[in-house]
């Protein structure tokens, strides 16, 4: 049985949710509603709770006031930070990262997403990838018009016109997606992916027991 934790939070830092988690479980955070004019990336939203249970802590919340900034977005990954301002995307990377990306190859870049260690955008061409190969992530399949893209160390989601598509690591059915009823959302976890489609919240993959966070 899968649940989910939802919290409102009105300003920018680090964020606490009020109600606890049992002992060892997983949980990744994702952002179900974008306030109006605004670009929010979650930053530490992954993890698993000790062994005595916990609240989830220290889940950084950046949120970017797009109407100032050009159609902003912002996506970070386990060695880099991409921006993509106006149709110009550009990354800030430290020396230890392997993916050097070329963006000039872009046309009109609508939309980006960094995994832990792979690259993504979405351009006049489709999905573009930049990528550490592992697990089939950069073996990306066909795609009709894909529209949004969001991508975890080892798997990727996509949603195109028939609805949402994964690929890549799939040892606990995280890209096995089920039946979906008009997803606008998607989210690829660590070892889950979760989507927002007329029905709410429907998650897939490795379970958290009782709770999907």
């Amino acid at each position: 049985m899968f649940s989910s934790q939802t919290e409102t939070f009105t300003a920018n830092g680090l964020h606490v949710f009020v109600e606890s988690l049992p002992p060892d479980t997983s949980y990744s955070v994702i952002v179900k509603t974008q306030p109006d004019g605004q670009n929010c990336e979650v930053i530490g939203g992954v993890g698993t709770t000790p062994s005595e249970g916990a609240n989830i802590t220290n889940v950084g919340l950046t949120c970017v006031d797009v109407t100032l900034l050009h159609n902003v977005q912002i996506s970070q990954g386990e060695e880099h930070v991409c921006l993509l301002d106006n149709g110009i995307v550009q990354c800030f990377i430290s020396q230890d990262f392997e993916v050097f990306p070329d963006f000039t190859t872009l046309s009109n870049p609508t939309a980006i997403s960094s995994g832990a260690y792979n690259l993504w955008a979405l351009d006049d061409s489709g999905l573009q990838c930049w990528d550490v190969e592992q697990y089939g992530v950069s073996v990306v399949p066909t795609l009709s018009n894909p529209v949004t893209v969001d991508a975890q160390a080892y798997h990727v989601c996509a949603i195109d016109d028939y609805g949402v598509n994964c690929w890549g690591r799939n040892d606990h059915g995280q890209t096995d997606v089920p039946v979906l009823s008009n997803p606008t959302i998607v989210h690829a976890g660590v070892d889950r992916s979760c989507a927002i489609d007329d029905n709410d919240l429907q998650c897939w993959g490795l379970p958290y027991g009782d709770a999907y966070y």
